[in-house]
């Protein structure tokens, strides 16, 4: 710990750390990123697009599922097609790796997002929203066959504590 830093460890950690459903890592193969993750690149990258949905007034925001974005600076699978440029990502704590999310169009972002990133279930606080709202908001299993290749982490042969 930097000398001087004053280190609370009475207080109790209730609502200290925002909850969230899920966290995605995104392999970046990188280090280095700058601040604001979503501007690396000029803003064509992964975690942009994801932070566009779950962020703040995104399509699929919701205080109830709170979605995390992280950039971390593990490879990206190699891809089947090498001409086609994708992206990897580790969704925890669902404990899936999603080898190759191909960043030709965002479409992939999509089913990542309907298939996998939504909630089952909604809150008991949206049975107010219309069907079509609430419809929108949750999660639908048919777009998880859009990615190929989707793995639970423990088959693919790695738990993320042994990487992170």
């Amino acid at each position: 710990m930097p000398e001087g830093l004053p280190l609370d460890r009475e207080g109790p950690l209730k609502a200290a750390i925002a909850g969230y459903a899920e966290q995605v890592l995104v392999c970046t193969d990188k280090s280095d990123w700058p601040s604001r993750i979503e501007e690396d690149n000029s803003g064509d990258n992964l975690a942009a697009d994801l932070k566009e949905l779950f962020g703040r007034g995104g399509t699929y925001s919701d205080p109830f599922h709170n979605v995390s974005v992280l950039n971390s600076s593990f490879p990206s699978s190699i891809p089947p097609r090498v001409e086609v440029q994708t992206t990897s990502a580790y969704l925890l704590p669902s404990f899936k790796y999603v080898p190759f999310l191909p960043r030709i169009s965002f479409d992939s972002v999509q089913a990542l997002a309907k298939g996998f990133l939504l909630p089952k279930k909604l809150h008991s606080a949206h049975e107010g929203l219309s069907p079509i709202h609430r419809d929108r908001l949750t999660r639908k299993e048919a777009y998880q066959g859009l990615l190929p290749g989707v793995q639970d982490m423990w088959d693919y042969g790695t738990c993320v504590g042994d990487r992170v």
